[in-house]
Order: C-alpha cells, then sequence, then structure tokens
C-alpha cells in the first residue's frame, strides 16, 4: 500500500472516511488492515473502528488477534456506558 502512514494525508479523512476505506479493501485483507489499525490510532476512544479492525483479522485468519481486539474495545464500551449510567 502506498505510504498511507504521512499523516497530512489522513488529516483529511475523517474515522468515517477511513472505515469506508478499510471496508472498500476487504479483498485485499492486509491492506484493509493497515487501515484500520491507522484509525485505530487515531480514533482511539471508538469503538467502531476498534470492531472493524478486530472484524479484519478474522477475514484473514487471524482469530487469537481478533479475540484481543475485541476484548479491548469490548472493555472500552463497558466503560462508556458506566459513565452514562452516572
Amino acid at each position: 500500500m502506498a505510504n498511507f502512514n504521512c499523516r497530512a494525508a489522513r488529516d483529511v479523512m475523517n474515522e468515517g472516511w477511513m472505515s469506508r476505506l478499510g471496508y472498500d479493501l476487504t479483498q485485499r485483507v492486509k491492506d484493509a488492515i493497515e487501515v484500520f489499525k491507522l484509525n485505530t490510532k487515531d480514533y482511539p476512544q471508538s469503538a467502531n473502528v476498534g470492531d472493524s479492525l478486530g472484524e479484519a483479522y478474522l477475514d484473514d485468519g487471524k482469530k487469537e488477534l481478533a479475540s484481543r481486539i475485541f476484548s479491548v474495545w469490548s472493555n472500552l464500551i463497558r466503560r462508556m456506558q458506566a459513565r452514562l449510567r452516572r
């Protein structure tokens, strides 16, 4: 994949755009994973981006890694729900 790690290029793209790009790349799962990894780095509080990364790892046959990703984001969701109940 081209040097998509360039911060200037990613600055003009939001979370939704990056997610869409990742899903458009699902036939090239390794590239999709890289996009989703960047998205989780840029939006670490978004459960949606974590879920997308976990799904991509599942598609790539990396079940243990997907499980760890899902666990991290499940904990994030629980913390967010607890904050809502305050």
